[in-house]
C-alpha cells in the first residue's frame, strides 16, 4: 500500500521531527543524518517510520557493494545489518540503499568528510570531470575502466544482497544516483539491467538525481522515468527539486515546488504506482505534503 512520508533530513533535530509527526501524523523515513542517540529518541517517542535510508543510525560511511575488497564488503554488510535492526524496531518495511561506488573503499556518509575524499579523486579522474566544484562527471566517466570494473562487481554482488534482505522480511529499494565522481547507477538503462539480475531487486526512483543525470548524460528526463517505471520494480520515490540546468548542477534537495522539475506534470504519471512517496527536502515539508496529497489524489495511509 502506498504511503506519503518525510525524510528526517527535513528537520533540524529529532525533537522537531517528533513534534511534526505528533501534529501532522505523517511517518518518517529515518535518514543518514540521524545519530544512534537520535534514532533512540525517535523510537522511544514512537515516531513511526515507513522506510530507512541506509545507514541509519549513521556509522560515518555508506556501504559499498561494488567493492573488490572483502573487508570493505564485510563492513558494508555490518552497516546493512545494523540498519535492518533499526528498521525492525521502528516498524518500517523498506530499506533504501545507494548500492555502491566506483571505488573499493567506503565513502563517508557525512558530506564534510566525503568532500576531501572526493577532492583527492578529482586529480586522478580529471579527464572525466566537467564541473570541478561539484565533482560532476561527464558521460565519458561511465565508459572508464574504473567505472566498468566496479559496475561489474556491483552486478555480481547486489543480487545476493537483495535476496538476503528479502529473507529478513524487508524490501531493498536501490536508489539511482546523480552524476558525481564515484557514483554508480546514473542511467535508466543501468536500472533496467539490474532488474534482470534478481526478482528481489526493487528501486527507489530519486527524481532530483535523475534530473541532474539527464542533463549531464543527455537523455530525456521523462523518457528516463518511463524506462525505470517499465521495470515494474519501483516501490519507493524520493521527491525533491533543484535548480540544475546544463552547465550548472546542484542536488539541493529543495522543496518540490522550487526548482526546474515540474512536479505538476510529473505527479499524474506516477499517481497509480504502488510505492512510498518520500519528501526528501531540507526545509519545512508541510506545503509539499499538501501539494502531494492534492496531486496524487489520495490521503495518507497510516
Amino acid at each position: 500500500m502506498s504511503q506519503i512520508g518525510v525524510s528526517s533530513v527535513a528537520f533540524r533535530s529529532p525533537e522537531e521531527a517528533r513534534v511534526f509527526y505528533e501534529k501532522e501524523g505523517i511517518p518518517l523515513e529515518y535518514g543518514v543524518n540521524l545519530s544512534p542517540i537520535d534514532v533512540d529518541y525517535l523510537m522511544v517517542n514512537k515516531v513511526k517510520c515507513i522506510s530507512l535510508h541506509i545507514p541509519s543510525p549513521t556509522r560515518g560511511f555508506f556501504p559499498n557493494f561494488a567493492t573488490g575488497d572483502r573487508k570493505v564488503y564485510k563492513e558494508s554488510m555490518d552497516i546493512l545489518n545494523e540498519s535492518m535492526e533499526t528498521l525492525s524496531k521502528c516498524g518500517g518495511g523498506t530499506l533504501v540503499l545507494h548500492p555502491g561506488y566506483a571505488e573499493d573503499a567506503l565513502l563517508p556518509s557525512d558530506y564534510k568528510n566525503r568532500k576531501p575524499f572526493i577532492e583527492r579523486g578529482i586529480n586522478e579522474f580529471k579527464d572525466y570531470i566537467i564541473d570541478k566544484d561539484g565533482a560532476v562527471t561527464g558521460l565519458s566517466y561511465l565508459k572508464s575502466l574504473s567505472y566498468k570494473r566496479h559496475w561489474k562487481l556491483l552486478m555480481e554482488n547486489i543480487g545476493l544482497v537483495s535476496e538476503f534482505v528479502e529473507d529478513q522480511g524487508f524490501h531493498l529499494a536501490i536508489e539511482n544516483l546523480n552524476s558525481r565522481l564515484y557514483y554508480l547507477l546514473q542511467l535508466p538503462d543501468e536500472m533496467v539491467t539490474l532488474a534482470r539480475i534478481s526478482e528481489n531487486i526493487y528501486f527507489c526512483l530519486d527524481f532530483g538525481h535523475l534530473f541532474i543525470s539527464s542533463l549531464v548524460n543527455g537523455f530525456d528526463f521523462e523518457k528516463g522515468i518511463n524506462k525505470i517505471l517499465s521495470t515494474g520494480r519501483v516501490i519507493h520515490f524520493h521527491l525533491s527539486n533543484n535548480p540544475s540546468r546544463i552547465g550548472y548542477y546542484n542536488d539541493a534537495h529543495n522543496s518540490i515546488l522550487k526548482g526546474n522539475i515540474d512536479y505538476s506534470k510529473l505527479l499524474p504519471k506516477i499517481r497509480e504506482v504502488q510505492a512510498n512517496f518520500i519528501v526528501e527536502i531540507k526545509s519545512d515539508p508541510r506545503e509539499d505534503i499538501a501539494f502531494l496529497k492534492k496531486g496524487l489524489k489520495r490521503e495518507i495511509s497510516m
